[in-house]
């Protein structure tokens, strides 16, 4: 239904531009006509979330799983490059080195997004 109001707004809209009807015409008029104006839906995603290429934020702790209950595998420091492949609530899931597909978890807060070429040690 939300639709079909829509096409019919955009309809009006069209027909009244095309009559030559335009509300930059009617500046100058002294009535109550308002402009319509039609919202799209947003195509983006509610989440933020992008897998990809991501550097430490300081020293952080990577994890087993995503949360401070599972134990630390290891940590890694500031600008460390890591490849973050999912989102579980507040915690990454990565990879870390070069051959390694283990996804360890670290929070959020811990990456920042990175655009710069990789090379890892």
């Amino acid at each position: 239904m939300k639709k079909t109001f829509l096409l019919t707004i955009a309809a009006i809209v069209a027909l009244s531009i095309a009559a030559g009807d335009s509300p930059a015409q009617n500046t100058n008029q002294n009535d109550n006509s308002s402009t319509v104006l039609i919202a799209k839906k947003s195509k983006t995603k509610k989440s933020s979330f992008r897998k990809g290429w991501y550097t430490a934020i300081g020293t952080c702790n990577l994890r087993y799983g995503p949360g401070t209950n599972y134990s630390i595998a290891y940590q890694i420091e500031d600008g460390e490059p890591v490849y973050v492949v999912k989102k579980k609530g507040n915690w990454y899931g990565l990879h870390h080195g070069s051959s390694d597909e283990t996804v360890y978890w670290t929070h959020v807060t811990n990456l920042k997004p990175y655009y710069g070429p990789v090379t890892w040690s």
